[in-house]
C-alpha cells in the first residue's frame, strides 16, 4: 500500500541528517526533530572514511568536505620514538585514498545546508516524549512531540528512524538489550595546536606501556590528541574532574612519547569512557535504529560516524520502495540482516584493538613490539588494514537481497562495486555512472536489454577498461544497487532472468 504519512527522524546528528537527506532525495516526506536548541560546535567525530566519501560524492557533498578537511595519508604506529610500521592509504582502491580529518560540526553543517536546500529544516527544541505502534509495521507509529515552550503535538508517522544517539529514549522505552561491556580506562582528548616533529599528513599512534597516545592532524598544525588515563587507583580520574587542560595533555604526551612537542591554543577538551555495545535487532515494527542508538564502540579506526551514515544509506532506498508501495515489507527486514554483521564485527574488532593497545601486560607490549613490525611489513596485511579503515571492505555477500552472478569476476553479489576507470582512456570513473536513486545497469558493449526506466538506470559502456573487465570477468551486464553494491552480473539473458526473479520476490508491482 502506498504511504502518505511522513517518516519521522529523531536526532539531527550525522546519522539523522543523512537519513533525512536520503529520504527527501527519494521523494519521501520527512520530518527531522532534535531536542537541542542549536547544533553542537565541538569537533567530536573526526574521521570521514573513503567509502563514506564515495557515497557523499554521489550526493554532491564530498567535494566541499574535502576542501575543508585535512588528508591523512597513512597511519603510523610507534613504541616511543621507534617506528613499528605504518599503513599507507595511497593504495586504497578509491579516488578518496586517504582518511579525511574534518570536525563533525563541519560535516553536520554541510549536511544541514543540503537538507535545507531540499526544503527540510531541523525542528529544534522538539523532543520525542512518547510513542506507540499497533501490531504490524503498516500501522505506523504514533509519536508525541514536546517543544521547549510546552506545546505538545501528536504525529502519525509511517516510520520512525531513531538516530538519537547513545542515550536513545526509544531504545530505553522498548527496554531493548544493549549488549556489551564498559571498558576500564578513561581517555583525555583535546583539540589543540602542536609544534614539534609530528607529521601533519599522518595519523600518529604511540603504544608504550605508559598508555596509548594518538595525534590526528586537522591541518595548519591543529591536532586532535588522545591520551589514555589508566584505571589503577593511583591514576584514577574522579568523575567530577575538570576537562583536561594544556598541562594535562602535555604531561600525558611527555609520559608516553619521547618526541618533544609544545602544545598551545587549546580549542576544546573532554574526557570519556568507552562503552562497547550493540543491539541485536535494528527493526521493531515500524521503528528502526541507526548510528549510536544502535551501536557504540571504541573510536579506534574512526569508524563510528561513518557506520551510522552508511546504516541509513542502506535503509533509505529500501524504505522508499516500500513507502511507495512498490516493494514488499520484508525488504525492510534486510536492513538489519545486512548491517548487523557489520556492526557486531566492528564492535568486536575495535574492542579487541583497544584492549590490546592499552594492555597493562608487559608481555603483551613486548609481543606487539616484536610482531607489529613483521605484520606491517607484509603487503597483504597493510592492504587489509587499509580496507578495514576505509570501509571499502564492507560487503553483504550473505544478504537475501543478492541475485547471482556468472562470469567469474573479482566482484561478487553484495560487494561494493569498485570505482575503476570506465575505459582505458581514463574518460571517467564508474562511481560517476552509478545512480543513487535507482538500480544502475552497466551494459558492456551493446548488450541488448529491455528495462523498466522507473527502477533501472541503463548505462552503456562501449569499451570497458581493464578494471571493469577484471571486476566482471566474462559478464557483459552488471546491476548495481542504489547504495553501490553489486546485485548480479552475467550475460544479458542471465541478468534479465535474475532481475525477473528479484522483482517477483521483492516487488509488489512494477516500479
Amino acid at each position: 500500500m502506498k504511504e502518505t504519512r511522513p517518516v519521522l527522524v529523531v536526532g539531527a546528528g550525522p546519522t539523522g541528517l543523512t537519513a533525512a537527506l536520503e529520504l527527501v532525495r527519494l521523494n519521501v516526506p520527512v520530518r527531522l526533530v532534535d531536542k537541542y536548541a542549536a547544533p553542537p560546535t565541538t569537533s567530536r567525530a573526526l574521521a570521514v572514511q573513503s567509502r563514506t566519501l564515495e557515497l557523499l560524492q554521489q550526493r554532491a557533498i564530498a567535494s566541499d568536505m574535502v576542501k575543508l578537511g585535512n588528508r591523512g595519508r597513512s597511519a603510523a604506529l610507534y613504541d616511543g620514538a621507534k617506528s613499528l610500521g605504518k599503513v599507507d592509504f595511497d593504495g586504497i582502491d578509491s579516488r578518496f585514498n586517504f582518511v579525511l580529518l574534518l570536525a563533525q560540526s563541519e560535516t553536520e553543517r554541510l549536511l544541514r545546508e543540503h537538507l535545507h536546500a531540499a526544503g527540510v529544516a531541523v525542528e529544534r527544541e522538539t523532543e520525542m516524549v512518547a510513542f506507540a505502534q499497533e501490531d504490524g509495521a503498516s500501522s505506523g507509529v504514533r509519536v508525541t512531540l514536546r517543544r521547549a515552550n510546552g506545546d505538545v503535538e501528536e504525529v502519525d508517522a509511517a516510520y520512525l528512524i531513531d538516530a538519537e544517539g547513545a542515550h536513545s529514549s526509544a531504545r530505553h522505552s522498548l527496554d531493548l538489550a544493549f549488549e556489551g561491556a564498559s571498558l576500564p580506562n578513561t581517555y583525555a582528548i583535546a583539540d589543540l595546536y602542536l609544534d614539534g616533529d609530528v607529521p601533519d599528513d599522518a595519523l600518529s599512534i604511540f603504544i608504550p606501556e605508559a598508555g596509548l597516545v594518538a595525534a590526528f592532524p586537522m591541518g595548519a598544525r591543529r591536532f586532535r590528541v588522545l591520551a589514555t588515563e589508566k584505571h589503577e587507583a593511583d591514576h584514577a580520574v574522579p568523575h567530577d574532574a575538570p576537562a583536561p587542560n594544556l598541562d594535562t595533555m602535555q604531561a600525558a604526551w611527555s609520559r608516553s612519547v619521547p618526541i618533544p612537542v609544545t602544545m598551545r591554543d587549546l580549542q576544546w577538551s573532554s574526557r570519556f569512557r568507552i562503552n562497547s555495545r550493540a543491539l541485536t535487532q535494528l527493526r521493531h515494527g515500524a521503528i528502526f535504529f541507526a548510528g549510536d542508538a544502535a551501536h557504540i564502540h571504541s573510536p579506534a579506526g574512526g569508524q563510528g560516524m561513518n557506520t551510522g551514515m552508511q546504516d541509513v544509506i542502506n535503509l533509505a532506498w529500501k524504505m522508499a520502495l516500500v513507502y511507495r508501495g512498490v516493494a514488499v515489507d520484508a525488504l525492510l527486514d534486510t536492513y538489519g540482516e545486512e548491517r548487523l554483521p557489520i556492526i557486531h564485527q566492528l564492535v568486536s574488532t575495535t574492542e579487541r584493538a583497544t584492549d590490546m593497545f592499552n594492555s597493562d601486560s608487559h608481555f603483551m607490549h613486548t609481543l606487539l613490539r616484536h610482531l607489529l613490525p613483521q605484520a606491517l611489513g607484509i603487503d597483504a596485511v597493510r592492504r587489509k588494514g587499509a580496507s578495514i579503515v576505509s570501509e571499502l571492505g564492507v560487503q553483504y555477500r550473505k544478504s537475501p537481497v543478492n541475485g547471482r552472478s556468472e562470469g567469474h569476476g573479482a566482484v561478487h553479489p553484495g560487494d561494493r562495486f569498485p570505482d575503476v576507470p570506465v575505459n582505458d582512456a581514463g574518460a571517467g570513473r564508474v562511481l560517476d555512472l552509478l545512480d543513487p536513486s535507482r538500480f544502475t545497469v552497466l551494459a558492456m558493449g551493446s548488450a541488448p536489454l529491455a528495462l523498466d526506466g522507473g527502477l533501472y538506470a541503463l548505462r552503456q559502456v562501449p569499451h570497458p577498461g581493464a578494471g571493469l573487465r577484471a571486476a566482471l570477468g566474462d559478464a557483459t551486464v552488471a546491476v548495481v544497487r542504489p547504495d553501490g553494491y553489486l546485485l548480479c552480473a552475467g550475460s544479458a539473458v542471465f541478468v534479465q532472468t535474475q532481475l525477473a526473479a528479484w522483482v517477483s520476490h521483492w516487488l509488489t508491482r512494477p516500479a
